[in-house]
This record gives C-alpha cells, structure tokens and sequence, in this order.
C-alpha cells in the first residue's frame, strides 16, 4: 500500500518536471518517457515544487532515487536532479530565471496547463505517507510551533565571552551616577571618556568587569567605598557558525551569540534523510567540544546548554542503525539505533506496547548476506538482544478469541455474551439472559460448539425439559445457544387488498382477521368504489388434486356502506395469502374539461356533459362566434395517443406548429407541446350541419380556438428572403413566391405545400410538365422544402458505368446476331 502510494506520487513529480518543461503545446504525458526528461531544463520553481511534494509526503531522496529507476530514468538524470535538489535547498542555485521575464510560451504555459497533482492523483492517493514509513525525530526541526528561538531575557552568562559587536552597560551609582553604554570595537576594545581604550575581546564577563572597574578607578576615586559599578551586557552580538554535513541546508549561518546547537540545527532544517540524529558534533577551534543525541533530549530531557560561539562547526553524521518496528506499539515508524542498544530500549524509544500487544515474544526480521533471517525473541530476552541495521520487529496482537466467553442469542430477554464460570450449565445460562421470551419456540434449540480443530457442530435440545429441570447441558468455552422465536420458524404471513380503496398494499396476517377489518385498515373506501360486493381470491391449497385445472377459490360478499358484511358471511374469516379486491363502480365517471378560446361570446373551460358531446354543442354553450371569428381559422388542439419522446421530423414540425399557436397574437394555448397535436376541422361546415362527419365528438383536454380574422401569409422554407406579407385574394401562389425573392437554387418546387390556419395541409400537384399550386388563404402558411443532396458521380465512377453498359450493349448485339 505504501509503495503503491510512493509510486503514484513519483508519477505525480516527473509529470510535473515533463509538463512544464515542454512546450505549451504539449498537452499529454505519456508515463513511459519519464526516463527522456531533461532535468537541465527545469527552473528552480519547479525543482521547489519537487521539493514541497517530497516534503509533504515525508519521501526521503533515497527513496525518490528507488522510484525513478524504477520507473526507467537513468543515473545520471537522478544524480543531477539530487544535485539540483540540494542547491535549491541550500539557497545555491544560480538559476536566474527569477530576473528573466517569462516568454509568451511559458506565461501560456503556466496559464493553461493543468496541476500534474489534480490530473493523476485521486482522494486517496493524497493521503500522507503512513506512520510507520516515517523516520522518529526526523520531523522535530520542521515543526511551525517548537522553532528553539534561543533566550535573550536572562541573566548574562559569567562564561559568556566577549566579542565584536557586544554591547556593555555600566552603571556608576553612589556618590556619583553615570550610565555608560559601550559597544566593543572591531579592534576589540571599548573607550570610557577620559580613559583609553580597554582590550576586552575573548574575555569572559567577569573578567571584563573587573578590568574595566579597575581603569574606572582612575577617574572615580569613591569607587569601591561611596561609589559602586554594575556592568551588564546589553545587545548580543551576532556570530557565524557553519553547518555541514546531512542536513537539509548546508551553509554558514548568522545566530545570535546566545544560540545552542538545537537553535543552529533548525535555521538548516535538521538532518536530512541520510542523516544521523544521535551523531551531532560541535567543533570549536578543530577540537570536538560536544555531541548531540536528540533522543536523549526527546525522551530523558537531556539538553546540550553549550553556547554556540563564532566560528563553531557543526557537522552532522550520517546515520549507522535504522531499525523498523510496526504493529502493536505505539509509535510505529524508523528509529535510529547506537551500537549496543538492545530491544528493551527500541520499546522504549516507540512509547511502550498497545493494550493488545502480544509481550510474550516479537518477531525480529533481519537482513543477511543474501536473503533474511526472522528470529523470534522471547520476553526475557528484550534486555540483551541486541539490534542490527535493517532489523524490522513486529509486534503482533494478541488472538481474537476468548478464554471464558458463552453467547445466547434470538428469543431470550437478554441476548448477548456472558461469562464462563466452571462448571456452568446451559440452565443457567437462561436464567443470566432473564429467561426465555413469550414467543419462544419451545419443541428445539441448539448449542453451536467449537471443536479442537475450530470446526463446529451442532448439539440440540428440548427447550422445555430444560425449563422443567428434566435435562441440561455443561457449557464450554464459545459455546453459542440459539434459542428461535416461533414467528421466526413460520412463513411471512401477509393478505393483500387492491382496487378502490385508499390504500392498496399488503397487510400482515392477524388471526381472526374478516374483510371489514382489511378494509378499515387501508383507510376506506374510494368514491368510486363499487360497494354493493367484495371479492376475496384464496390460494388453492397445494394438496388438493381433485380438481388441477382451478387456481384459486373465489367469494363474493355484499358489504354495506358502513362496512358491515351481509348475513351469510358474517362468519367469514381471511386466512393466509388472501387477496381482496374492491371493484369501480360503473356508474362512478369524473368531470372532464374541454376549453374555447378566442372569437366566442364566453370563452373558458366546460365540462363535458355528455358522452357524445360535438364541436357544435361547446359552441352553443359559449355564446356562438362573434362578427370577428374567422371560421377557416378555427384549429381543435388534442393531446395525442401516439406520443414519441424522442421524436421524428413529423412529430417535431407538429410540436413546432402547435407552440406557433400557442405564441399567435389571437389565442393562447397552455398544452404540453410534447404530447398535443393538431386537428384540421372545418368549422364551416359544422355549422352549417351540426351532428355530421365534420362535427366530431370532444375528448377531455379538448381545446377549440378560434381567430380573430387573419391578414398575412407566412412564407418560409428554400427561398431567397422568407418573410411575412400581407394577404391579398388577388395574389396566386407564384406571386407570394415572387414576394419572397423567389425560390432558392435548392428549393424542391414540386413538394411545395400550404399549412392552412386551421392545421390543415395542400400539397402541390403535378402532371407532366405542369404543376398546379394549391390556393393561398389568409393566415397561411406556405413552406417550400429543401431539395436532397445529390452526390456527383466521380470520374472513375463514370468511366466504369460507361464501361458495363458498352459490356451490355456488345452482349446485347452478340446475342441477336
């Protein structure tokens, strides 16, 4: 899981080296071509992302190093992206892209190109490196909140030595006062007025205190008897040390004079991942002064007080002994051990074991000449083994098993796990759990038992000799006791009712459960139910063969409107699986509405009176038209049987003629577009004969509209300028076309038609050479449709027909010769 993380964060890093350093017109990254990027061509921005990823993750250089061979990238690009790695780090980079301006390229480039970190990782691939794959104490001088800012506000060390750029303030105070503040020279010495200067560099506090009280004596004669001289150091001076070695950030660093090792280690960022945590020399004047163990000052508080001074070296050790140890302790992780450290103090360092940490023995993985090793060590061998570089101990938990565990589980009033003590027996164990439950099954149980081989078997009982005292069983360890409810051992008893009631559905089985009471519980009847007889349809039951052709048994029963049975089935019980159905009356019809819009006297919604309700009669019940209808623009709107979700081009021109209906100045329809279509009718003729084959019967949601008389005529379709003209019955087909500019080069003249205001629609007709357009009415519309796509034949097309028909015609003159 680790390495499968570590390799999806290498692809993240060299995605992010290939992308950015390719032109902005790349726009993939093939994983295969880590090993062709050119790391001399990577700024330093980029080799900082590099850097923030490997920190972030705690991935040490080596570990990148195992990744990218891996994955196929060469010695030499790894060495030289380590290489660059470490400048940047150590601020030595000469990269001089930041006083460069960017090029159009690159600003696109860094513009539009997408995170390498949102492209190829996903939630999980973000999570952080696990614990245990982390070195301890690794991450102590990266920390924001422990940054070992060194003291200022104490008392002036007696040991504390004197140097350039040291201040001194010596108070006078007695028979004469004066304060004197006295910086030290670069030449070592600091001047009292009236006095010369006094060489004071390299001397302790102490030590300058007395020789400057002694020059003081020159001019205050008092000094000692009525006159008295404090010297205290004021401002530090700032000294440099250098840090070397495996650290982060190699390079001499300007500290306060008051700094430890602690303090120095942190401005270079700590050892890094070769370096030792246990090996930090301090040199001063090419001789070792101190070590630093950070163990020892993490887990025994054990802190090098040694002041740094100028000119001091630090250097940092690679590390000897890594050891690994996981599982139950914990602080899981790498720890660095010194020679002779034994496991008993590996324990310590990871914080002890968990609470289900097995102690008895550990597991020690060790690496040989050429293969491992394990070697299990035993508790009383934790003092003296000793450990080796690349040891992995694992310390495993204890088993999930228990020593004196009993279950009981189902009809009992306190199922659960209870203790095994000697020689309980199953009796008992009923009266633990509170005793059995009402419900309880009582012919059988059974006792689940493990075998020495964890197989189990089965041991049953007779439930109600237990409770008699009549028989019983000893218990053993894990024994479970499964005690079943009675409901538990039947089928799911249900009866079900449907049709005209409230709420359909199935209703569990209650004994003694009649029709009346079924219905009660699915709320009552609907209004349109038919309460003069009930049905109730029963399962033939699976062992009668007298008859093998009937499937069910079936009774009718009258029931009352207060849901009492008639006489004869008041006796009538449900049983199992019964099913009743409540029929619809067939008198029971709901109001259904049409609607009139437009020219009449008294528009809106009707109810249907009567089943063979006409146009002619929802005109009557509105008032009649008024002087302004146009008949011959009368349109019946109807929502369609033959609904297409998707929808063919008939159906969308059919929608579409219906919304320009629906948007018309004169009427306005609120349909679904989807399912609605458009009826020609000819209200003409309706009205002059009501009742005949043009007056046709309403449907509910009907909606009749009628226009106000309509003056234009739409042309649209393949012609030069489709536009809206007035209407003039003087004016032929041609001249309207002729209004538009004419047809287009790819108009289909001959399957030209009219779409008529009331949804009726003309084509045009042809004989031979002569086409006779259909006649133009107010509020028309005239639509000339698109002439098909005609591929021309290609000239080898050509030759090869010209080719088969000369074939044809020679076969042709062969065979009537």
């Amino acid at each position: 899981m680790v390495w499968n993380t570590l390799i999806r964060v290498l692809f993240v890093l060299v995605a992010c080296i290939f992308i950015n350093s390719n032109n902005a017109n790349s726009q993939e990254f093939d994983p295969s071509q880590i090993q062709n990027v050119n790391v001399d061509e990577l700024s330093d921005d980029q080799i900082r992302r590099i850097i923030s990823e490997l920190e972030t993750r705690g991935i040490s250089l080596g570990e990148f190093e195992v990744l990218a061979k891996s994955r196929g990238a060469s010695s030499l690009q790894i060495e030289k992206l380590k290489t660059r790695i470490r400048e940047v780090r150590s601020g030595r980079s000469n990269d001089d892209s930041v006083s460069t301006p960017k090029s159009e390229d690159s600003r696109l480039r860094d513009e539009f190109v997408i995170d390498p970190v949102d492209l190829f990782l996903d939630e999980e691939d973000l999570m952080d490196v696990d614990e245990s794959e982390k070195v301890f104490g690794m991450d102590l001088f990266q920390s924001e909140n422990l940054t070992f800012q060194p003291r200022v506000n104490i008392p002036t060390p007696v040991n504390y030595q004197l140097g350039t750029g040291d201040e001194l303030i010596v108070d006078i105070w007695g028979a004469s006062e004066q304060t004197y503040q006295l910086s030290i020279s670069p030449e070592g010495t600091v001047r009292i007025p009236n006095l010369g200067p006094i060489f004071i560099s390299g001397l302790t506090v102490k030590v300058a205190s007395e020789k400057i009280k002694s020059r003081l004596k020159r001019i205050y004669n008092g000094l000692g008897n009525n006159t008295y001289a404090d010297i205290s150091l004021g401002q530090a001076k700032s000294i440099n040390v250098n840090i070397v070695g495996e650290v982060q950030k190699q390079g001499s660093y300007l500290v306060s004079s008051f700094s430890t090792i602690f303090n120095a280690l942190y401005l270079a960022g700590g050892p890094n991942e070769n370096g030792s945590l246990r090996n930090i020399d301090l040199f001063r004047n090419n001789k070792k002064i101190a070590t630093l163990d950070v163990y020892d000052f993490l887990f025994n508080g054990v802190n090098i007080n040694t002041t740094l001074q100028d000119g001091d070296l630090i250097i940092v050790r690679p590390y000897d002994k890594r050891v690994q140890i996981i599982e139950e302790v914990k602080r899981q992780g790498y720890y660095e051990i010194k020679e002779g450290e034994t496991l008993s103090q590996l324990i310590q360092y990871a914080g002890g074991f968990t609470g289900t940490a097995y102690r008895k023995s550990i597991n020690v993985t060790r690496n040989k000449e050429l293969k491992k090793s394990i070697m299990t060590v035993s508790q009383d061998e934790y003092d003296d083994f000793s450990l080796d570089a690349g040891d992995e101990i694992i310390v495993s938990g204890i088993l999930d098993l228990y020593l004196n565990r009993v279950h009981i589980e189902n009809a009992v009033n306190k199922p659960g796990e209870y203790e095994l003590v000697s020689g309980m027996k199953l009796s008992e164990l009923i009266d633990k759990a509170e005793g059995v439950r009402e419900d309880a099954f009582y012919n059988r149980g059974v006792i689940l038992r493990l075998n020495e081989d964890l197989t189990k078997k089965v041991i049953s009982f007779d439930l109600k000799k237990i409770l008699n005292g009549e028989s019983d069983y000893l218990l053993q360890n894990e024994d479970s006791v499964l005690i079943k409810s009675k409901f538990e051992l039947s089928s799911n008893l249900t009866v079900q009712i449907q049709g005209e009631i409230r709420y359909p559905n199935e209703f569990p089985y209650i004994d003694s459960m009649t029709v009346e009471d079924l219905i009660y519980a699915a709320g009552g009847f609907e209004l349109s139910a038919l309460r003069s007889t009930v049905e109730v349809s029963r399962r033939k039951p699976y062992d009668d063969s007298s008859n093998p052709t009937t499937t069910a048994e079936v009774f009718n029963f009258s029931i009352s409107e207060d849901l009492s049975l008639s006489s004869e089935a008041s006796h009538f019980y449900l049983k199992p699986h019964d099913l009743v159905i409540v029929r619809k009356s067939p008198y029971y019809l709901e109001q259904t509405i049409v609607e009139v819009q437009g020219e009449v006297n008294l528009p809106g919604k009707y109810a249907i009176e009567k089943k063979d309700e006409r146009i002619s009669d929802l005109l009557k019940r509105s008032g009649g038209i008024t002087n302004f209808g146009y008949l011959k623009g009368a349109t019946l709107v109807r929502i369609t049987e033959f609904f297409d979700e998707d929808g063919s081009e008939a159906d969308k021109l059919r929608r579409e003629n219906i919304e320009e209906l629906s948007t018309d100045s004169v009427t306005t329809f609120a349909v679904d577009f989807k399912r609605s279509e458009t009826i020609g009718i000819n209200l003409e003729e309706i009205l002059k004969n009501p009742g005949s084959k043009y007056d046709l019967f309403l449907k509910p949601g009907d909606i009749l509209g009628i226009p106000k008389q309509l003056q234009t005529v739409r042309l649209r379709g393949e012609l030069l300028y489709p536009s809206t003209v007035r209407y003039d019955k003087n004016r032929t087909f041609k001249d309207y076309i002729s209004q538009a500019g004419g047809f287009s080069s790819s108009a289909k003249k001959s399957k030209s038609y009219i779409l008529y205001a009331n949804g009726t629609v003309e084509r045009t007709k042809g004989f031979l050479w002569f086409k006779n357009y259909p006649k133009v009415e107010p509020g028309a519309e005239v639509i000339i449709p698109l002439k098909p796509d005609r591929r021309k034949l290609s000239p080898g097309e050509i030759i090869s027909i010209a080719s088969g028909l000369g074939t044809i015609a020679l076969i042709v003159n062969n065979l009537t010769n």
